[in-house]
């Protein structure tokens, strides 16, 4: 496996190296430059011609200056990352430094294997219960778990499917799914030996950071049962680790149709409702955005006024990517991306200039107007 992991002096060249990203564009995540838009890899068959439109899509995706690559264990039943680990080697073997590249991936849904073919159910058989690594009681939802041995185990097979010795960020994978079936006092039990779990892979060596990926958890109000605070995350971090805690990122959707995240006050800091984008920038935690486009649903039906509202963006794609990307405390968006054609028309927008918070709310006012 590839030694290393993302550094801030690697991840600065790479920005150094890469002119055409404008240079307000890169954005910091604890002292790592990356870029604005990542790759994401959700989408797709698990069969070899989307492996190879991937394999293709990420090479291409370095090629134009992207250094951020999101993934889950349970994507297209682990072929998704698979086919990131393959093409993160031919890039390391033509000279990308691996150090000048940021990872994530997710932990938390029982995967399926694409290689083996077994679907999540003959998974849960064949690899976790007849080893010993879960029971089926720790299956929660009949989909999720997140006991430490778990963990430990999808943690291991997604260095295994990169390729990489170390994982520069590790995410519980929507962790409210636990809360359809226990009590938010069990969940926050689980979630306390998860984080120490967590905790214990940094100083293993096998990740560098963790935070939470969710898709309602963030965006719900308190009155969900699928709610979860920010500010508790980071007190159960504090909890197990105190100051030197290693959770860094939440990854949630925003974009044009579902706004949540900075028009809702679904979460409290110090007493205060806001919404979580702004939650987690008070609170110091970097906001990574998934669904930008909403896979790709929102360009079937884009109001003209977006046209207007983000004026000088040459497809449409571009134009809702501006609106997530430079929203006030969004640090990167990540975009689902296989097809060149996609990756040129996406990337478009790194080479504009950052707008500024009050040009990003007249963007939002023209098209509110």
């Amino acid at each position: 496996m590839q030694p290393g992991y993302a550094t801030p002096d690697g991840t600065h060249a790479w920005r150094m190296h890469h002119q055409l990203v404008d240079a307000s564009q890169w954005r910091d995540v604890c002292g790592h430059t990356i870029s604005p838009v990542g790759l994401g890899t959700y989408l797709g068959s698990p069969d070899a011609a989307t492996d190879t439109l991937y394999e293709q899509a990420v090479l291409s995706f370095l090629g134009k200056g992207g250094n951020i690559i999101d993934s889950a264990v349970n994507y297209r039943w682990q072929a998704s990352e698979r086919a990131v680990g393959r093409a993160l080697a031919r890039a390391f073997e033509a000279g990308v430094p691996r150090e000048s590249i940021f990872i994530s991936t997710k932990g938390g849904f029982i995967p399926g294997d694409a290689q083996r073919r077994l679907d999540s159910d003959a998974y849960v058989a064949a690899e976790l219960v007849e080893q010993g690594i879960v029971t089926v009681e720790d299956i929660v939802a009949g989909c999720h778990c997140m006991t430490p041995a778990y963990l430990r185990h999808q943690v291991d097979a997604s260095r295994h499917n990169l390729g990489l010795e170390t994982l520069d960020l590790y995410y519980l994978h929507n962790p409210e799914t636990q809360l359809d079936e226990i009590s938010h006092a069990n969940f926050q039990t689980k979630l306390r030996i998860a984080f120490e779990a967590l905790e214990s892979f940094v100083s293993d060596g096998k990740i560098r950071s963790y935070g939470c990926a969710t898709w309602n958890g963030f965006r719900v109000g308190q009155a969900d049962k699928s709610h979860i605070e920010i500010e508790a995350l980071l007190e159960t971090a504090h909890a197990v680790a105190g100051s030197d805690h290693h959770f860094r990122a939440i990854q949630l959707p925003f974009n044009l149709a579902m706004p949540e995240a900075f028009v809702s006050r679904t979460q409290g800091v110090v007493g205060q409702r806001t919404s979580a984008i702004q939650a987690a920038e008070r609170l110091g935690v970097t906001v990574m955005c998934s669904a930008p486009l909403m896979q790709s649903q929102l360009l079937r039906k884009l109001p003209s006024r977006v046209d207007s509202a983000f004026p000088g963006y040459e497809t449409a794609a571009a134009r809702l990517l501006a609106f997530v990307m430079n929203a006030p405390g969004v640090t990167s968006a990540m975009c689902g991306m296989k097809l060149g054609a996609h990756i040129d028309g996406n990337l478009e927008v790194m080479r504009h200039p950052h707008l500024a918070p009050d040009e990003w709310l007249a963007a939002i006012r023209r098209l509110q107007s």
